[in-house]
Formats: structure tokens, C-alpha cells, sequence
């Protein structure tokens, strides 16, 4: 062959071996691209999820394993496509499944939960045939009634203690590990020893420690330590024996004769509170309960007024009897009389009209009574203490009513008033205040004992009646002024009805007032009860007039809220000899009470009362019986000086001055009927 020929067919064969190496270097990147970008995606689409495991007991044997689902686990980290399940556990521990997608947050916290530890409860000394006999209780709650061979208990201090026949119990402290762990607690045999016991009655029940073990002779295993035995037998008196036992002895007890109970006896009688005697002996009071050793005994009953009783009574021993006695009263007489003549009544039964002789004893009540007056009662004493002779003073109702009132009351907390009894006095009238310039006397007569305002009306006590009265506290207990008389009475039925009282009271209208004579409400005082409590002092039963501090013609200094020398720069004319250190209204009760005890009756504000003003006076040769003044007129009576008054006369207790409607220096006090 040519050597061309040669030559040109090796350079095709170099040209083919070229283009077939292109051509694989060609398909080798194609698949390499095509594998990086396959992996690329995947890498784009993987969820990973990071675990952090809780306690730290856990973390170093931890491990998380796919359970559902595709995933790679590495370490910790979980990596995921789709929603899978996967379990994280650890050595002493219980595992947790846990679910994931791609929603789940990473790193995700898992805590998980310690296995309790396991006991082994062994018991050396019993065969596995007897184990059921046994039980346990664990800390005192936890009780199995057959002790188990194992238990599990979280890690922890506990009380093991173990029960079983012939009185076994046996207790163990035990520190539990927990987390899985294995361990032992192991119960060994109780020393034992045995005892003989015989009683008399053999019928007579044996108790060991509480528990009845049998009747007449017992013979019995038992732990060797300290026990009691209890021997019972009805109608016998119950013993107890202790004793102890020790390892593997035997003990004799003996015979244990128990004694006949004693007879109980329970004593009644009527009346009760009886002395009761045995054989001449004091030995308690009825109703009692009392134990007698005796077959019989001989009782004897006692009690002041009543006749004494005595019997014998028989005793049954261990068995309780009954025994009621009726004691019969002891009478005698005694004669009653009373003042004045009256009803005599004795256990509610009417005997008839005083004198009378009445056969009575002790505890019976006797009553006196008759019309109008209070009933009377006497409970007759012991015959040797009781008077033989009553003489009873009856006191007639009204008068009871009132001694039994108080003798000052308080209403709406501030306002009070104080008692005052009927009475009979003279007021000596000066002829100065007499247009025809004569001094008379005027005699009165008050039936109707009466409350009487120990100060005036205060402006925060008004205020409680009319809210547009407005009050601080440097003002609030000064006398409230410049109100009406009909202002005044409207406040009194306001108080009635506010203290649930009948209102005294009746308005018709602005100039027709009617009172109720029956009523027990408030009031104003009549101008005869203010004179008589200013007036006359009670407690010597004598006038003191014409003035508050008596026959003197100058006032004393003090005595009252008048005009006096401190208000020369506020008025043009005053009392130039007096003084009382106030220019205008004062506190009430600012000045010293009066013999009966009642402030400010003169001066500080001029007082309402209940009656119309009558002029010329009338009457004077008559007794006023509980006189309110006349039935009509125009203007309403105030008595009393005030801040202002500037002349001495105008301080008279008889003064009196005539108002139409209101005045800066009227305020009023209030009154009530007692009876």
C-alpha cells in the first residue's frame, strides 16, 4: 500500500478520537450541571428543625430518631420535606413524640420527663407462698393491701413501712434515685416470744392492744417488746395489764379475776336541788348520778320548807337504777294588808280584798293590785325568813311611769332634755312690769310632769330638719335664729315623727294650729313651764325671782349673753356695768346652768313658747292649772333676754316679749309631756 494511503487514514482516525472526547466532555458537564442543580433545589426545599433537650440530666445521653415520614436526623437537627414525626429520648427518661412540618419553629425546646425508680420490696424471712399476708404502706397514704415485689416511686425521701401477722410492722427509710434506677429494700423477721393468759369470768373478753383476741385463757405469739392486755366483762370492773415479751420466751400471765362492777343509783326528785344523805352522810344534790359498792344503802332526802324523805334502796351491781322522790312542801300563814284596799292574789288564784290571812310556802308569789295603780308583787321567802305580817304601799300608775322614766334623754345625739316632776308655786309678778303698775302674784299649777330642753336648738340640729340651712363648724352650735314660731313647731313634728312619735301638732294652715293633749311627741315649752323651771328650784322647793339670779338688781357678771360693755363700738347703748365676753350669739351652753340645770335662760337668744300673747294679764285671783296661754290671738310669746337686751328689766323671769313672724335674736328650745 502507498504510504499516502497510510498516512491519511491515521489522521481520520486522530480526527474521530477528537470528537469523540468532545463529545463526552460535553455530556459530562450536562450531567454534573444537572446533578448541581438538582441538588440546589433540594437544598432549597429542606425544612431543619433544631432541638434543645431539657434537664440537663438529659442533654448528654439524648438522641432524636425519625419515627414517621422521611427526614435525616444529624445529632440533634432534623431534616425534612414533608410533615413527619420523629421521638426524642434520653436514659432515664421517658420519650416524647413530637410532630413536625414545615410551620414548625426551630430551635424547639423539649423537656423531658424523669422515670420514676423502681423498688424491690424483699421480704427474707416469708416464702413466696406467705407474701400476700403482708402489707404496705407508703408515707402513711399510699397502702397496698398485699405487699407488691415492686414498686415505683418518682426520686424522692420516702416512709416504707411494712404489716403483717403476729403484730409485724417494721418501717424503712428509703432514698429513691429515680430515672429508671433499680433498688432494694429489704425487710428482715421481727423477734418474736409468746404469753399465757387466763381471767375470771372465763367469759370476760381479752383485748391485746386494743384488739380482742379471745375469752378465758389465751395462749398467743407476739414481737418481742412492751404490750397491754384489757379484760372486760359486763357487771365487772374492766382491768388492765401490761407487760413484755421478749426474743423467743415464753410467759405465764397468770389467772386475772376481775372484780364486780359497783351498782350505779340516779337520784331525781321534785323539787330538784334536794340534799341527798347516805347513812347520815351528805353526799351530793338531786339530779345526781352516783356508784355505790353496797347491795342496799339508806337515803334520806332533804330541802329547806320542804318535809324530808327516806327510804332504803337495793343495788344491783354493774347495773344502774332510778330512784324519784316527791317531797311535800311545808305551809304557813301570813297575813297581808295594803294601802289602799286592793286585790290579793296568790299563784293566780284570787284570794279576795286586803286584809287577808294567806296559808302559803316558799316560792309562791303573792300580787296586790287595783285600778290606777301599780301592781305590787312579793315571792314568799324561806318559813323561817319570811315575814309573817305584809303591809304593801301601792303607788299609783302615773307616778310609776314616772320614776321609771329617765331622767334625761337624748335625741338625734345632741339634743337633750331633762325630767321634771309636777308642781304647785307662786310667781311674784314685778309691778314694772304691770301697766297699772302693781305687783301681783300668780299662782300656777303644772299636773303633767315634762321633759325641758337643756339647751336651745342648735343651727346643725335644724339643719337636719331644713337642708337650706347651711352650717360650719364655726357656727354649727350656735343657737339657730330667725325663724318662724311656726318654723319652730314645724321642726317639733318633724323630731315626732323622725323618733316615732306622735306629732303634737295639727296644721291646717299658716294660721290654724291645733295640739294633741294625748300626744307623747316634742313640742315648745308653755310660758308657765319655762318660768317654772327658770322660777323655782326644785331640789329646795322655793321660788327664786323675779330675776334667773334672784332679788339682786344688778346682774352678775357672766351670767348670761346679754349687751354688756364689749359691745360698745357694734351698739349705741348697752350695759355699761356687765360684761360677758361675747359681742353676738354665743355657743349654746357657752354660760353656767341654772339650780336646775338648764343653760342659757337668759340672754344669748330669746325663746319661742307655746302661747299666744293675752294682755292685760287675767286670772289672778285663780290657780292656772297647766295653763297653754289663750285659745286665739295675733302674736306668739318669746321669753327670755337675748345678746341685745340692753335693760335690766327685760332679764325678769316674768318678762315677755310679742313677735309677728322672725327675729335675729329668737331660736327656741323643745319640751315633751312625760306622761
Amino acid at each position: 500500500m502507498p504510504d499516502s494511503d497510510i498516512v491519511g487514514h491515521d489522521d481520520i482516525s486522530e480526527v474521530l478520537h477528537i470528537r469523540r472526547a468532545r463529545r463526552l466532555s460535553i455530556a459530562t458537564v450536562g450531567v454534573a450541571v444537572l446533578i448541581i442543580g438538582l441538588l440546589t433545589t433540594v437544598l432549597l426545599l429542606v425544612k431543619t428543625v433544631s432541638f434543645t433537650i431539657s434537664p440537663e440530666r438529659a442533654v448528654e445521653s439524648s438522641n432524636v430518631v425519625s419515627t414517621k415520614g422521611l427526614s435525616i436526623t444529624i445529632g440533634r437537627n432534623v431534616h425534612f420535606l414533608g410533615a413527619i414525626e420523629v421521638e426524642a429520648a434520653a436514659e432515664g427518661f421517658f420519650p416524647q413524640s413530637i410532630a413536625l412540618d414545615r410551620a414548625s419553629e426551630s430551635p424547639m425546646s423539649v423537656e423531658l420527663e424523669p422515670r420514676p425508680g423502681v423498688v424491690a420490696i424483699e421480704l427474707d424471712f416469708v416464702l413466696n407462698e406467705l407474701r400476700s399476708e403482708y402489707s404496705l404502706s407508703i408515707d402513711d397514704t399510699q397502702l397496698y393491701e398485699s405487699v407488691p415485689n415492686d414498686v415505683e416511686l418518682p426520686s424522692g425521701r420516702y416512709t416504707l413501712r411494712l404489716f403483717g401477722p403476729q403484730e409485724y410492722d417494721s418501717t424503712q427509710l428509703i432514698e429513691v434515685i429515680g430515672y429508671g434506677k433499680k433498688q432494694v429494700a429489704s425487710f428482715a423477721a421481727l423477734p418474736y416470744g409468746s404469753f399465757t393468759v387466763r381471767v375470771v369470768p372465763d367469759t370476760a373478753d381479752i383485748k391485746l392492744n386494743g384488739d380482742w383476741i379471745g375469752v378465758g385463757t389465751v395462749q398467743r405469739t407476739v414481737v418481742a417488746k412492751s404490750h397491754v392486755l384489757e379484760f372486760e366483762e359486763e357487771g365487772y370492773l374492766s382491768k388492765r395489764l401490761p407487760f413484755s415479751v421478749e426474743t423467743a420466751s415464753q410467759v405465764d400471765l397468770g389467772t386475772v379475776t376481775l372484780s364486780n362492777a359497783p351498782g350505779t343509783v340516779k337520784f331525781t326528785s321534785n323539787p330538784t336541788a334536794a340534799s341527798i344523805l347516805i347513812d347520815g352522810q351528805f353526799v351530793g344534790s338531786t339530779p345526781t348520778e352516783l356508784k355505790f359498792d353496797k347491795t342496799d344503802i339508806q337515803v334520806e332526802l332533804r330541802k329547806s320548807n320542804f318535809h324530808s324523805v327516806s327510804a332504803k334502796v337495793e343495788i344491783s351491781p354493774g347495773n344502774t337504777l332510778t330512784r324519784e322522790f316527791t317531797l311535800l312542801p311545808v305551809r304557813f300563814d301570813v297575813e297581808v294588808s295594803s294601802e289602799p284596799q286592793a286585790t290579793l292574789v296568790l299563784n293566780d288564784e284570787n284570794l279576795g280584798l286586803t286584809p287577808l290571812k294567806a296559808k302559803v310556802t316558799a316560792g309562791d308569789v303573792l300580787s296586790v293590785s287595783k285600778d290606777g295603780y301599780v301592781t305590787q308583787t312579793v315571792t314568799i321567802a324561806a318559813a323561817e325568813q319570811q315575814q309573817r305580817q305584809l303591809n304593801v304601799v301601792l303607788v299609783d300608775t302615773a307616778q310609776h311611769l314616772y320614776n321609771e322614766a329617765p331622767g334625761v334623754i337624748t335625741v338625734q345625739d345632741s339634743i337633750e332634755l331633762k325630767k321634771f316632776p309636777s308642781a304647785n308655786f307662786q310667781l311674784l309678778v314685778p309691778r314694772f312690769l304691770m301697766e297699772d303698775d302693781r305687783q301681783r302674784v300668780r299662782k300656777f299649777a303644772i299636773s303633767r310632769p315634762f321633759y325641758f330642753g337643756v339647751h336651745e336648738i342648735r343651727r346643725k340640729e335644724y339643719a337636719k330638719f331644713d337642708s337650706s340651712i347651711n352650717t360650719t363648724p364655726t357656727d354649727e352650735n350656735l343657737p339657730v335664729t330667725d325663724i318662724s314660731w311656726l318654723e319652730a313647731v314645724k321642726f317639733c313634728n318633724w323630731l315626732s315623727q323622725t323618733e316615732g312619735l306622735e306629732p303634737v301638732y295639727s296644721i291646717a294652715n299658716e294660721t290654724q294650729v291645733s295640739v294633741n293633749l294625748n300626744s307623747d311627741g316634742y313640742r315648745l315649752p308653755t310660758e308657765a313651764e319655762w318660768e317654772l323651771v327658770t322660777y323655782y328650784h326644785f331640789a329646795h322647793g322655793r321660788v327664786v325671782g323675779p330675776f334667773v339670779w334672784g332679788e339682786g338688781i344688778k346682774a352678775p357678771t357672766a351670767i348670761g349673753n346679754l349687751a354688756g360693755y364689749e359691745t360698745r363700738s357694734a351698739m349705741h347703748t348697752y350695759l355699761s356695768d356687765y360684761a360677758d365676753n361675747h359681742k353676738e350669739l354665743a355657743p349654746v351652753g357657752s354660760y353656767r346652768r341654772n339650780f336646775n340645770g338648764i343653760h342659757d335662760l337668759i340672754g344669748n337668744v330669746a325663746e319661742w313658747v307655746h302661747d299666744y300673747f293675752g294682755t292685760p294679764y287675767s286670772g289672778w285671783d285663780e290657780e292656772l292649772i297647766d295653763p297653754m296661754g289663750p285659745s286665739r290671738g295675733i302674736d306668739r310669746i318669746a321669753k327670755g333676754a337675748n345678746f341685745q337686751t340692753t335693760k335690766l328689766h327685760e332679764t325678769a323671769i316674768n318678762f315677755r316679749r310679742t313677735v309677728g313672724y322672725k327675729d335675729e335674736t329668737v331660736g327656741f328650745r323643745i319640751a315633751r309631756w312625760v306622761l
